[in-house]
């Protein structure tokens, strides 16, 4: 169960409660995983600067490339909300809801469509933040055989 609630109705504040601190707290709080404070000037997006995807390998999320139904509770959407860079981070809570801080809002769990999941440009999983058992499929490896082969 992923403990969010003391997350909700926070007002926004660039670099102070902003999307990126919302991450930060939701991970500590759910995985013990402290991610790096980074320098961020207002709009960095329209800057030069894609902060999201310039750090995301060294705080240890990967890129995951699987079907939306494998997507785990504390799955990160990187949006790019009118920008060509990722300049917004959504937390997948499961069951079709994100927790996300969005710019002049109170931070919120919502449903994941519209806007936002149009311009995802990726779902990223930290490594320290293992699948659920009820995730991981057992394969038979008579399976890898050719169907003339497995003697079945």
């Amino acid at each position: 169960m992923m403990k969010y609630e003391h997350l909700l109705g926070i007002p926004f504040k660039h670099g102070v409660d902003d999307c990126y601190t919302l991450l930060q707290r939701f991970y500590a709080d759910n995985f013990g995983v402290t991610l790096s404070e980074y320098a961020r000037p207002s709009k960095w997006w329209d800057q030069g600067m894609d902060l999201y995807m310039a750090n995301a390998y060294e705080e240890g999320f990967r890129g995951v490339d699987c079907h939306p139904s494998k997507w785990q509770p504390g799955d990160v959407f990187l949006i790019a909300v009118g920008a060509r860079v990722a300049c917004h981070a959504a937390i997948n809570l499961g069951d079709g809801t994100i927790l996300h801080h969005y710019t002049d809002r109170l931070s919120e769990r919502i449903t994941y469509g519209g806007i936002w999941r149009n311009m995802t440009l990726g779902v990223f999983r930290h490594k320290d933040v293992k699948p659920k058992a009820a995730d991981m499929k057992q394969m038979d490896l008579m399976d890898l055989l050719p169907a003339n082969k497995r003697g079945r």
